[in-house]
């Protein structure tokens, strides 16, 4: 540093010593250029003011216009003419003078002189003008200051190991006499250079350059000859470094950059990635300390990149760099086909341009035989071949097919993207296979039907434009038909009945007929059968044969459909052939039968038709069978009835008939009830309480109204009483636990015909257990009978299982509810468990 000072020193006597025009002088003594000079020291007459000399012999008196010279303030302003301020300029031959009129004047700063200078020492050129400058300074300070504070420049690769870095401070004011570089208060010598930017400003600029990756506290220290000093400083921090790192290719010519940050991250405000391939090189600068992933893309095809990465400050060093390798990439563009494919029954020979720049190793050609000619087998194939692609030649495919091409390029890297599609048609052929599942369909004695399906995708060739069918009998085509490509079916008359023909189809398309699928089928006799009812209990089956038709003879069997009710079946023996009729005996009324008449032909032949027939219907012979009857209300009932027995309903139940009234009186209601075979129900009401009736129930098919059911007896209850599962339970009565569960059929009810009061939904009667206590409502959650909870309802009270609150003890239960005359009603039942339930028994 001690050098430093002297150079500059140096520096400053030499401009003393050269007394260069012009110049500042003082005291008797010549000041070098941007000189302090202590401001108190100026006085009022030429010895002791601040002089600014030239060598023009025509400067600098005030007279002398554009040729005289000038002091200016440090704003820029020009110093007042002698009595117009406290520090004025005044003027004599060759020198302008910088006087202080007042003790009292405060005004430091850096003054300047502009003055006519004579550069080449005559007087041919007065225009010429210089600029000298100096520092007028007061005890309270030296005016050296550094401004901006300090930056870092980052010198070299951010990739380099040992990373070379510049600090740079300014400082203004006057000359630096003395510049410190220190690192952690450690004085730094080597790498510090100062230079003079700004004589206006008197702007000095300080540079320290730091090879190696050294953080640390840095402070420039700026002193003048006053002495005054001026310091700043910077911290330089060392980025941590990414971890992680991998490349992974995600495109043809892009590759995905992953890390994880650094912990802690420190100062970390950014990575920079620097990628090199060979021929394509370069890096970008991503912010964000949290930022984990990038892409790179234009990157070139085939090559293999070597990737770095480094951990970036906002005023620091690059962390150390991080390096990967990541794979070649693929071909990043796809080869282009020709739209004009080369072809032949079973060849296609494509050509195409692979693009410029990519690296290719070999190639993947694929097709696939396009869907619109009717095919579900796509038949697709790919083949990978090496080397380089211009054109392939496509084998093994089929005649008459359309097929879809592309191609993709590959290298070591891998798989590039897939080309234009190309579509070629090869050559037709006559169909190869001819259509599958040829069958007979409908056959009369003179006209055969025949189907199939069409002829396999493989072996068409082409596009099937049409089917052709023949009818052969002992070798010679008898019948000629030509269908559509969308056919599937094709008749052939004119036939002749009861002869055996050959029949075979083939496939057509513009190249010819494929081979055929025969198949042997033989017309009918033309036999026809009927059947007519001739009463509740016989059929009579009648038929006809085609004329020149030889029957050896007939047979007739028969069986009953409802199988679930009857099992008769039976077969007549031979009937002649000069019967045409036969009639059946015996069989149930109203019921369908199966029935089958075989004709006997020569060579052992037989020919059969099937019919149906049902017997006349009658009225049901039986009545229905699980009549029920619940009590609902004190005035209505429920009834309800199964089936009657399949094997005496004699035809289809269309409906019933239910009959009731009092017990012992004359008068009988009957009304007609919807239902079916499986059975019915309905509502009785409008009865009269505490009133014994009888019900019966009866079936009606389409020939009257069957027997009816033996009278079922039921009594009407009191207004109030208790029911289970539709059955009254007279009062003081007892029920099993077990019985009672917690569906509407299940649960033990009190019934009440007082509608609900004004306002209200439900009745407002309570059920009370063996103690008396109520029991309780599961709505408003409280339970006190174990066991069991009270649900109210239109004009009923339920008493309800709750298995959740435990078993129901045994004992009588009491119902209290008004009837519709708003008396209190009292009704009791005992609750007892079939185990064991002889207390409760004793009690009733």
């Amino acid at each position: 540093m001690a050098i430093f000072v002297l150079l500059l020193q140096g520096l400053f006597w030499s401009l003393v010593h050269s007394q260069t025009f012009p110049y500042v002088s003082f005291d008797g003594q010549t000041l070098a250029n941007h000189s302090y000079v202590d401001l108190s020291q100026v006085g009022t007459s030429g010895s002791d003011s601040v002089q600014c000399i030239t060598d023009l012999s025509t400067c600098c008196s005030y007279v002398q216009g554009p040729h005289r010279g000038d002091w200016y303030f440090p704003d820029g302003t020009s110093l007042p003419y002698p009595g117009d301020g406290d520090i004025i300029e005044a003027h004599t031959a060759e020198r302008v003078d910088l006087r202080r009129m007042s003790n009292a004047s405060t005004r430091p700063g850096i003054y300047h002189c502009d003055i006519p200078t004579n550069a080449v020492h005559d007087d041919t050129d007065r225009s010429i003008r210089a600029t000298v400058y100096v520092g007028l300074y007061t005890s309270s300070g030296g005016y050296i200051s550094i401004s901006g504070g300090m930056s870092l420049t980052l010198d070299s690769d951010l990739n380099e190991s040992s990373p070379r870095f510049t600090l740079t401070c300014i400082s203004t004011g006057g000359p630096a006499t003395e510049v410190t570089w220190t690192r952690d208060s450690t004085t730094v010598t080597q790498g510090t250079q100062t230079v003079f930017n700004d004589p206006v400003t008197a702007q000095y600029t300080h540079t320290l350059t730091v090879t190696g990756r050294l953080p640390g506290l840095y402070t420039c220290t700026v002193a003048n000859h006053k002495p005054t000093t001026a310091s700043a400083s910077i911290s330089v921090q060392t980025s941590f470094p990414p971890t992680n790192v991998t490349a992974v290719q995600d495109g043809p010519t892009s590759i995905t950059v992953t890390w994880t940050p650094p912990s802690p991250l420190g100062d970390t405000t950014g990575y920079r990635i620097s990628y090199n391939g060979g021929s394509r090189r370069g890096s970008v600068t991503i912010s964000g300390s949290s930022t984990s992933i990038f892409t790179l893309t234009r990157l070139r095809s085939g090559e293999t990149y070597a990737i770095l990465i480094v951990g970036m400050s906002s005023v620091g060093l690059p962390s150390e760099p991080v390096q990967t390798i990541s794979t070649g990439l693929v071909p990043f563009q796809a080869p282009v086909l020709h739209m004009s494919p080369t072809t032949t029954t079973t060849s296609i020979t494509i050509t195409g341009i692979v693009p410029r720049g990519s690296v290719v190793t070999g190639f993947i050609i694929q097709w696939w035989r396009n869907v619109s000619i009717g095919c579900s087998d796509v038949n697709q194939r790919k083949i990978e071949e090496r080397g380089l692609f211009s054109n392939y030649t496509i084998t093994g495919v089929e005649p008459g097919n359309r097929y879809a091409i592309t191609v993709r390029l590959l290298n070591a890297a891998g798989i590039g993207q897939v080309s234009n599609t190309v579509a070629a048609m090869t050559e037709e052929d006559a169909p190869s296979g001819a259509p599958t599942s040829v069958r007979p369909g409908t056959i009369t004695p003179t006209s055969i039907t025949v189907n199939w399906d069409q002829v396999p995708c493989a072996h068409r060739n082409g596009e099937i434009i049409g089917y052709t069918v023949h009818v052969i009998s002992n070798g010679t085509v008898e019948e000629t038909v030509n269908v559509g490509s969308d056919a599937r079916e094709a008749t052939v008359f004119r036939l002749i009945p009861s002869t055996l023909y050959t029949v075979r189809v083939a496939g057509v398309n513009f190249a010819g007929t494929g081979p055929y699928f025969s198949t042997l089928t033989e017309t009918t006799t033309g036999l026809n059968v009927s059947v007519t009812s001739s009463s509740t209990m016989s059929l009579t089956i009648s038929w006809t044969i085609a004329e020149n038709i030889t029957v050896t003879s007939y047979t007739v069997s028969y069986s009953n459909r409802n199988l679930n009710c009857f099992n008769d079946s039976n077969s007549i023996s031979r009937i002649p052939v000069s019967q045409s009729t036969y009639t059946l005996t015996g069989l149930e009324e109203r019921t369908e039968y199966s029935i089958t008449v075989t004709a006997y032909l020569p060579r052992g032949r037989t020919e059969a038709r099937n019919v149906y027939g049902t017997t006349l219907t009658a009225a049901p012979t039986t009545s229905p069978t699980s009549i029920i009857i619940k009590v609902k209300t004190s005035t209505s009932v429920t009834v309800s009835w199964g089936s009657v027995d399949c094997r005496h309903q004699n035809g289809e139940i269309t409906g019933y008939r239910l009959r009731y009234g009092e017990k012992g009186g004359g008068n009988r209601t009957v009304q007609m009830v919807s239902g079916d075979s499986t059975g019915g129900n309905t509502p009785i009401s409008g009865l009269i309480k505490e009133t014994v009736y009888t019900v019966q129930v009866a079936a009606v098919t389409s020939s009257g109204t069957g027997v009816y059911s033996h009278p079922l007896i039921i009594e009407t209850p009191d207004n109030t009483f208790i029911s289970l599962n539709g059955s009254v339970i007279a009062n003081h009565g007892y029920v099993d636990i077990s019985d009672i569960g917690s569906t509407d059929d299940s649960t033990l009810l009190c019934h009440t015909n007082r509608p609900p009061p004004p306002g209200g939904r439900h009745s407002d009667g309570e059920w009370f257990g063996p103690n008396g206590t109520r029991v309780g409502d599961p709505y408003r959650d409280y339970y006190n009978v174990p066991g069991l909870v009270r649900n109210r309802a239109p004009m009923i009270v339920r008493l309800i299982r709750n298995v959740n609150t435990g078993d129901p003890a045994e004992g009588i239960y009491q119902c209290k509810v008004k009837d519709s005359a708003e008396t209190l009603r009292t009704l009791s039942v005992g609750l007892y468990n079939s185990g064991g339930g002889n207390n409760v028994l004793a009690h009733l």
